[in-house]
């Protein structure tokens, strides 16, 4: 009897985090352009739009005669915040005033950003490299406009 309940409780996900409107203001400050250099060291810049109250588009900036390449789309759905870019889905698992954090839903990194100050946020990705030992690495951008 033991086993089986053991099983059945080893077969509950745990619950998911509920998020609000209210919550989703915090990813909301992230609008404007925001510029950064990566570990690759290369100037890394990207312009976030909130598009309406509950989704906010990530744009890279367009090279001169270029179009703008498409990224990332982050939206509060039925008290989840999501993030999707290309085939690859998060879900925001902590949303405070400080930090906000996803965890991948297929996707091979977790992510967050994390707010230094008004015009500073902290990117840390955190992924498994092939032999599936954990990696990390972070960088500053600062809001440019």
């Amino acid at each position: 009897m033991l086993e089986g309940l053991l099983a059945a409780v080893a077969l509950q996900a745990p619950a998911a985090a509920s998020f609000t409107p209210a919550d989703f203001a915090h990813v909301a400050r992230l609008a404007g352009r925001w510029e950064g250099r990566p570990p690759t060291g290369e100037p890394y810049l990207e312009d976030y739009v909130l598009a309406d109250p509950r989704t906010l588009r990530i744009t890279r900036p367009p090279a001169e005669g270029a179009p703008a390449v498409a990224g990332a789309v982050v939206r509060l759905t039925d008290g989840a915040i999501t993030s999707e870019w290309e085939q690859y889905r998060w879900r925001a698992v902590e949303v405070t005033p400080s930090l906000i954090r996803f965890e991948p839903l297929n996707a091979p990194s977790a992510f967050s950003w994390g707010f230094i100050d008004a015009g500073t946020v902290e990117v840390t990705q955190n992924f498994r490299d092939v032999q599936g030992a954990p990696q990390s690495f972070s960088f500053r951008m600062t809001r440019v406009r």
